[in-house]
Protein backbone atom coordinates (compact mmCIF):
# COMPACT_ATOMS: atom_id res chain seq x y z
CA UNK A 1 0.00 0.00 0.00
CA UNK A 2 2.64 2.38 1.04
CA UNK A 3 3.92 1.87 -2.28
CA UNK A 4 1.20 3.35 -4.36
CA UNK A 5 1.00 6.25 -1.75
CA UNK A 6 4.49 7.04 -2.63
CA UNK A 7 3.69 6.90 -6.22
CA UNK A 8 0.27 9.12 -5.63
CA UNK A 9 2.86 11.78 -4.21
CA UNK A 10 4.73 12.28 -7.35
CA UNK A 11 1.28 12.47 -9.67
CA UNK A 12 0.41 15.76 -9.06
CA UNK A 13 -0.03 17.21 -12.29
CA UNK A 14 -2.64 14.30 -12.73
CA UNK A 15 -5.17 15.68 -10.36
CA UNK A 16 -6.91 17.61 -13.00
CA UNK A 17 -8.89 14.97 -14.41
CA UNK A 18 -8.39 12.58 -11.32
CA UNK A 19 -10.43 14.23 -9.62
CA UNK A 20 -13.56 14.20 -12.21
CA UNK A 21 -14.36 10.72 -10.41
CA UNK A 22 -14.22 11.87 -7.05
CA UNK A 23 -17.20 14.85 -7.86
CA UNK A 24 -20.42 15.47 -6.70
CA UNK A 25 -22.43 14.36 -9.50
CA UNK A 26 -21.46 10.98 -11.67
CA UNK A 27 -24.04 10.01 -14.13
CA UNK A 28 -23.67 6.92 -16.40
CA UNK A 29 -26.25 5.90 -19.02
CA UNK A 30 -25.69 2.36 -21.20
CA UNK A 31 -28.37 2.19 -24.14
CA UNK A 32 -28.40 -0.84 -26.37
CA UNK A 33 -29.61 0.52 -29.74
CA UNK A 34 -30.23 -1.79 -33.76
CA UNK A 35 -26.97 -0.25 -34.29
CA UNK A 36 -24.85 -1.17 -30.92
CA UNK A 37 -24.58 -0.20 -27.30
CA UNK A 38 -23.86 3.27 -26.15
CA UNK A 39 -23.09 5.21 -23.18
CA UNK A 40 -23.31 8.70 -21.98
CA UNK A 41 -20.63 9.82 -18.61
CA UNK A 42 -21.67 13.30 -17.12
CA UNK A 43 -19.53 14.86 -14.44
CA UNK A 44 -19.88 17.54 -12.23
CA UNK A 45 -17.45 18.65 -9.64
CA UNK A 46 -18.78 20.07 -6.51
CA UNK A 47 -17.56 23.33 -4.62
CA UNK A 48 -14.70 21.89 -2.71
CA UNK A 49 -13.28 19.76 -5.44
CA UNK A 50 -13.85 22.64 -7.83
CA UNK A 51 -11.95 24.88 -5.06
CA UNK A 52 -8.80 22.07 -4.92
CA UNK A 53 -8.29 21.65 -8.45
CA UNK A 54 -8.25 25.82 -8.94
CA UNK A 55 -5.61 26.17 -5.81
CA UNK A 56 -3.12 23.25 -7.54
CA UNK A 57 -3.71 24.48 -11.24
CA UNK A 58 -3.68 28.73 -10.16
CA UNK A 59 -6.50 28.85 -12.67
CA UNK A 60 -9.54 30.23 -11.23
CA UNK A 61 -11.87 31.67 -14.71
CA UNK A 62 -10.99 28.77 -17.65
CA UNK A 63 -12.77 25.83 -17.53
CA UNK A 64 -11.47 23.30 -15.53
CA UNK A 65 -11.71 19.95 -18.10
CA UNK A 66 -9.47 19.34 -21.31
CA UNK A 67 -11.81 18.18 -23.73
CA UNK A 68 -8.98 16.59 -26.29
CA UNK A 69 -7.24 15.14 -23.50
CA UNK A 70 -10.60 13.71 -21.81
CA UNK A 71 -11.34 12.25 -25.75
CA UNK A 72 -8.04 10.87 -26.39
CA UNK A 73 -7.97 8.63 -22.98
CA UNK A 74 -11.54 7.50 -23.64
CA UNK A 75 -10.48 6.68 -26.97
CA UNK A 76 -7.12 4.40 -25.66
CA UNK A 77 -10.06 2.14 -24.20
CA UNK A 78 -10.94 1.02 -27.21
CA UNK A 79 -14.58 2.87 -26.88
CA UNK A 80 -15.80 4.53 -30.69
CA UNK A 81 -17.07 7.68 -31.73
CA UNK A 82 -16.08 9.50 -28.54
CA UNK A 83 -17.42 13.13 -28.40
CA UNK A 84 -16.66 15.21 -25.27
CA UNK A 85 -18.47 18.46 -24.72
CA UNK A 86 -17.74 20.94 -21.63
CA UNK A 87 -20.57 21.47 -19.21
CA UNK A 88 -19.67 24.68 -17.77
CA UNK A 89 -16.16 25.88 -16.09
CA UNK A 90 -16.48 22.59 -13.76
CA UNK A 91 -17.49 19.67 -15.36
CA UNK A 92 -18.00 17.68 -18.58
CA UNK A 93 -19.77 15.11 -20.65
CA UNK A 94 -18.66 11.74 -22.50
CA UNK A 95 -20.09 9.61 -25.06
CA UNK A 96 -19.32 7.02 -27.54
CA UNK A 97 -20.06 3.35 -28.68
CA UNK A 98 -18.95 -0.10 -27.04
CA UNK A 99 -16.67 -1.47 -29.64
CA UNK A 100 -18.74 -3.96 -32.14
CA UNK A 101 -16.25 -6.74 -31.20
CA UNK A 102 -16.06 -6.37 -28.06
CA UNK A 103 -12.28 -5.57 -27.48
CA UNK A 104 -12.72 -2.11 -25.41
CA UNK A 105 -11.98 -1.96 -21.97
CA UNK A 106 -15.65 -2.20 -20.34
CA UNK A 107 -16.78 -4.60 -22.38
CA UNK A 108 -13.44 -7.21 -21.55
CA UNK A 109 -13.78 -6.48 -18.02
CA UNK A 110 -17.25 -8.21 -17.97
CA UNK A 111 -18.13 -5.48 -16.25
CA UNK A 112 -21.20 -5.07 -18.17
CA UNK A 113 -24.14 -7.78 -19.25
CA UNK A 114 -24.84 -7.08 -22.92
CA UNK A 115 -27.21 -9.59 -24.52
CA UNK A 116 -30.17 -9.58 -26.68
CA UNK A 117 -32.42 -9.81 -24.05
CA UNK A 118 -30.41 -8.39 -21.21
CA UNK A 119 -28.42 -5.22 -19.84
CA UNK A 120 -26.90 -5.54 -16.26
CA UNK A 121 -24.07 -4.05 -14.61
CA UNK A 122 -21.97 -6.49 -12.35
CA UNK A 123 -19.33 -4.70 -9.84
CA UNK A 124 -17.14 -6.76 -7.61
CA UNK A 125 -13.78 -6.07 -6.57
CA UNK A 126 -12.31 -8.85 -8.84
CA UNK A 127 -13.85 -7.19 -12.19
CA UNK A 128 -12.56 -3.70 -11.15
CA UNK A 129 -9.36 -4.96 -10.49
CA UNK A 130 -9.10 -6.94 -13.73
CA UNK A 131 -10.56 -3.20 -15.26
CA UNK A 132 -7.61 -1.53 -13.62
CA UNK A 133 -5.18 -3.72 -15.11
CA UNK A 134 -6.11 -3.53 -18.49
CA UNK A 135 -6.61 0.50 -18.33
CA UNK A 136 -3.78 2.77 -20.35
CA UNK A 137 -1.27 3.59 -17.62
CA UNK A 138 -2.98 7.31 -17.55
CA UNK A 139 -6.05 6.22 -16.65
CA UNK A 140 -4.53 3.69 -13.49
CA UNK A 141 -2.25 7.12 -12.37
CA UNK A 142 -5.76 8.83 -12.15
CA UNK A 143 -7.61 5.58 -10.09
CA UNK A 144 -4.03 5.80 -8.18
CA UNK A 145 -4.84 9.15 -6.81
CA UNK A 146 -8.24 8.06 -4.92
CA UNK A 147 -6.34 4.79 -3.28
CA UNK A 148 -9.51 2.82 -3.78
CA UNK A 149 -9.46 -0.79 -2.64
CA UNK A 150 -12.16 -1.52 -4.82
CA UNK A 151 -9.15 -1.44 -8.21
CA UNK A 152 -6.29 -2.32 -6.16
CA UNK A 153 -7.52 -5.30 -4.21
CA UNK A 154 -7.05 -4.01 -0.91
CA UNK A 155 -9.62 -4.39 2.18
CA UNK A 156 -10.33 -1.69 4.78
CA UNK A 157 -13.58 -0.02 6.21
CA UNK A 158 -14.99 2.37 5.23
CA UNK A 159 -13.82 4.85 7.94
CA UNK A 160 -9.89 3.94 7.58
CA UNK A 161 -10.49 4.48 3.93
CA UNK A 162 -12.12 8.30 4.57
CA UNK A 163 -8.71 8.72 7.14
CA UNK A 164 -6.22 7.91 4.28
CA UNK A 165 -8.24 10.06 2.22
CA UNK A 166 -8.43 12.97 4.56
CA UNK A 167 -4.87 12.59 5.54
CA UNK A 168 -3.95 13.46 1.88
CA UNK A 169 -6.72 15.83 0.74
CA UNK A 170 -8.40 16.69 4.10
CA UNK A 171 -11.78 16.46 5.67
CA UNK A 172 -13.81 19.25 3.74
CA UNK A 173 -13.00 16.96 0.09
CA UNK A 174 -13.62 14.09 1.83
CA UNK A 175 -16.98 15.21 3.45
CA UNK A 176 -17.91 15.95 -0.42
CA UNK A 177 -16.71 12.53 -1.42
CA UNK A 178 -18.90 11.12 1.24
CA UNK A 179 -22.09 12.85 -0.18
CA UNK A 180 -20.98 11.42 -3.93
CA UNK A 181 -23.75 9.59 -5.72
CA UNK A 182 -23.17 7.52 -8.84
CA UNK A 183 -26.21 7.69 -11.09
CA UNK A 184 -27.35 5.13 -13.17
CA UNK A 185 -29.48 4.56 -16.09
CA UNK A 186 -29.75 1.52 -17.92
CA UNK A 187 -32.10 1.37 -21.17
CA UNK A 188 -32.58 -2.47 -22.90
CA UNK A 189 -33.42 -3.03 -26.45
CA UNK A 190 -37.03 -3.22 -26.03
CA UNK A 191 -36.97 0.23 -24.38
CA UNK A 192 -37.37 -1.04 -21.00
CA UNK A 193 -35.18 2.00 -18.58
CA UNK A 194 -33.77 0.90 -15.40
CA UNK A 195 -32.57 3.79 -12.88
CA UNK A 196 -29.94 3.04 -9.78
CA UNK A 197 -28.15 5.33 -7.45
CA UNK A 198 -25.40 4.47 -5.46
CA UNK A 199 -22.70 6.23 -3.13
CA UNK A 200 -19.50 6.66 -4.67
CA UNK A 201 -17.89 5.71 -1.50
CA UNK A 202 -19.04 2.52 -2.16
CA UNK A 203 -18.13 1.57 -5.16
CA UNK A 204 -14.38 3.12 -4.35
CA UNK A 205 -14.49 0.45 -1.22
CA UNK A 206 -17.35 -2.41 -2.48
CA UNK A 207 -17.59 -4.85 -0.42
CA UNK A 208 -19.41 -8.13 -2.03
CA UNK A 209 -20.93 -7.97 -5.81
CA UNK A 210 -23.48 -4.80 -6.53
CA UNK A 211 -25.74 -5.91 -9.12
CA UNK A 212 -27.54 -3.12 -11.55
CA UNK A 213 -30.39 -4.85 -13.89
Amino acid sequence: MMKRINKIIMLAGTVLFGMSFFSCTNEVEIKQTSSGTYFKYKNGLGDSFTKTIQDLTGEKDSEIFNAADIKMLFEQTGVEQVQVASQGKSGFMVSGKLSSDKSDMISQSDLLVDEEKKLALVFSQEKLVNLYEMLPSELQNYIDLFMAPSFIGETMTNEEYIDLLSSFYGEELTDELQKSKVKVTLIRRDGVTRKFSVDLLNLLNLTGTLIME
